[in-house]
């Protein structure tokens, strides 16, 4: 039976049956692998059904994934955008390699992997993560697998819920509902400001005290605050490639678009406190 406790109404606790630790477990991936083979042995599929599983059964093999827990302040900044269909590839390509896994609260979590020419990603939820009394209780972790290959824009997904087998028909429905949040995640993570917060397991002997997050888990965590409210100094010059931006604008900076910035120079900076700001 799995539960996650917190703190407080403003803490978190992350330990081991939270759920970005739950999908970081050997059980959990062979699991996950173990219903792909059956699934290859059970269904006729086509060429890109089957590519999407065997990549699928190869992402459930990495290992050293960094493990980010999103604050109350990035989870709600996630809610002002969307990423454009027209240039959601070439915002993808754009990004650097990673491995992350991503908890964006309590019952919502992302895993992905990205190369040179592909990304995997699995978006995850748990519908109650406290049993109910009443029988109908849903305590277990729904995943779905997407494929993306960056050199032709082909997508596979795996279009049956790992844990119950339930089948969404409708491609655009699991586009839109899980895919375009793993969009929306990783272009805030890659293309703002934010701040990244080092908090130890409980294996550590350097463990340090947290204001906003406990971590009683075996596993190091990066907790993820906004920067979106600090400015910075410019030093000296720099060149700097050219890449993508999500850029607020407009009346208090509430509303944020993307923009193609292209190469240029620019200076070293430094970012001002809080203290320095007001």
């Amino acid at each position: 039976m799995l539960y996650i406790r917190t703190l407080n109404n403003n803490n978190m606790n992350i330990n081991d049956e939270t759920i970005c630790t739950i999908i970081s477990t050997r059980h959990f991936c062979d699991f996950q692998k173990n219903y792909v083979h059956k699934l290859l042995k059970q269904v006729r599929l086509s060429l890109l059904q089957q590519k999407t599983l065997f990549q699928k059964i190869s992402f459930y093999e990495e290992r050293n994934f960094r493990t980010l827990v999103l604050s109350k302040q990035s989870k709600e900044n996630l809610n002002d955008y969307v990423v454009p269909k027209e240039i959601r590839l070439d915002v993808l390509k754009s990004l650097p390699n990673r491995k992350d896994i991503i908890q964006i609260d309590e019952h919502n979590c992302v895993k992905y992997w990205k190369d040179d020419t592909s990304i995997s990603v699995i978006t995850c939820y748990r519908k109650n993560v406290v049993p109910t009394d009443k029988g109908t209780k849903d305590d277990m972790v729904h995943v779905h697998f997407f494929f993306i290959d960056l050199q032709t824009g082909e997508i596979g997904m795996d279009q049956t819920d790992t844990y119950k087998g339930e089948l969404i028909e409708s491609v655009e429905e699991l586009v839109e509902k899980f895919y375009s949040k793993f969009l929306v995640l990783v272009t805030y993570l890659e293309l703002t400001e934010v701040k990244f917060e080092f908090v130890e397991s409980i294996l550590s002997k350097k463990r340090k005290s947290h204001l906003d997050i406990s971590n009683t888990s075996r596993y190091n965590i990066i907790h993820v605050k906004s920067n979106w409210n600090t400015r910075r100094i410019i030093l000296s010059d720099i060149h700097v490639r050219g890449h993508w931006r999500l850029q607020p604008y407009g009346s208090g900076r509430s509303r944020y678009k993307y923009i193609k910035i292209e190469p240029f120079t620019k200076g070293l900076t430094k970012r001002l406190s809080q203290k320095e700001l007001i």
